[in-house]
């Protein structure tokens, strides 16, 4: 039964009813108290009501519940790079792909961590590895990311002292 109100609420916050997203994922947790899943889609659910401390608690149990969850590290992660706590983010992005190193999206979002923190190499290797995978052909951002890489070589270069 905690299933389905999970899925329902999946459902719901696809269609953008955050509450009633929010009442079925609470549902699914008040009968499966150990329901990893639902405390997870939950946190994104409060996440995008901007309930930022609830989707916090929320990820955090869910990874307290399954510790191999990388797609809880990987959410919390985009949480706390939108709030600004890049380093905390980028353990919750190496955690996910320790977990699930298939996950293109996760080094994406890496690389963006990395190139504000101007690590340009670093950012480079993940941008080509979301590429690698498939995020660009897959998200229709291929041309871009490519141009962001050819972005950073430059800045790299320049950063080397090296004429490009």
């Amino acid at each position: 039964m905690a299933d389905l109100f999970s899925n329902r609420g999946v459902t719901r916050f696809e269609k953008g009813d955050i509450e009633g997203a929010l009442q079925d994922y609470g549902e699914a947790i008040r009968l499966k108290p150990d329901f990893a899943q639902a405390f997870n889609n939950r946190a994104n659910a409060r996440g995008a009501s901007g309930d930022i401390k609830g989707a916090l608690q929320d990820y955090n149990e869910a990874i307290r519940l399954n510790p191999n969850y990388a797609n809880a590290f990987y959410n919390r992660g985009n949480l706390l790079r939108e709030t600004g706590e890049l380093e905390a983010a980028l353990q919750d992005f190496n955690e996910a792909i320790r977990l699930n190193p298939n996950e293109a999206d996760v080094f994406y979002n890496r690389a963006l961590i990395y190139q504000n923190k101007d690590n340009y190499e670093a950012a480079i290797a993940d941008f080509q590895k979301y590429l690698d995978l498939g995020g660009g052909m897959r998200d229709g951002d291929q041309a871009e990311v490519e141009q962001k890489i050819r972005g950073l070589r430059k800045k790299l270069a320049a950063s080397q002292g090296i004429e490009r």
